[in-house]
């Protein structure tokens, strides 16, 4: 999809596209550095499982073109229509504000569960007693003494549900 999305009518979309900063080498540093500090420093990786598809769209409705040969399998879809559509509700991998929408969504859940964001870096850097943790799009990386990070890691894999492949 990325640029190419429509109205209903045809008419393509334009706005302002909002896109996560990635982490860089600054933020690498400053958790390898952060662990470094704790005799029992550890850091772990959560990769958000379907971070996407549980976001709710931001900015203007989009809308997706059905393929014709799908309206004969959806009951009540009228195959005469010139160009069937759906609404699209949830963010999608390849929409350009995706990882935006989620980001936001990240942050708001993080600060209800007590993490402070650290303005001052280009990156999406929480910070809460001991622990630091990084976000980039659907990637977390929390770093920190063993059991806070094991603690925290718990949490937030409840509440943002980390994928369990390779685990």
């Amino acid at each position: 999809m990325g640029d190419n999305v429509f109205t209903a009518w045809g008419e393509r979309i334009w706005e302002e596209v909002i896109q996560t900063v990635p982490v860089g080498p600054p933020e690498v540093r400053l958790a390898m550095g952060h662990q470094a500090l704790f005799p029992t420093g550890i850091g772990v990786h959560g990769d958000v499982d379907g971070a996407y598809l549980t976001t709710e769209i931001a900015g203007k409705p989009k809308f997706l073109i059905l393929p014709k040969a799908l309206l004969g399998l959806v009951p009540g879809t009228k195959k005469h229509l010139r160009r069937p559509c759906a609404r699209i509700r949830r963010a999608l991998y390849g929409l350009k504000r995706a990882g935006a929408d989620f980001g936001e969504k990240a942050r708001r859940i993080l600060i209800s569960l007590g993490f402070e964001e650290i303005r001052d870096v280009t990156a999406s850097v929480y910070v809460k007693g001991n622990i630091l943790l990084i976000v980039y799009s659907d990637d977390h990386y929390i770093s920190g003494p063993e059991k806070e990070v094991r603690i925290e890691y718990a949490i937030l894999d409840e509440r943002f549900g980390y994928s369990k492949k390779g685990a």
